[in-house]
């Protein structure tokens, strides 16, 4: 649970690299 966790997060950090 805490492995998704920490996925999500980094996805959600890809994302926000993405947009910049």
């Amino acid at each position: 649970l805490l492995l998704l966790q920490y996925l999500n997060q980094f996805d959600y950090l890809h994302h926000i690299l993405e947009l910049l």
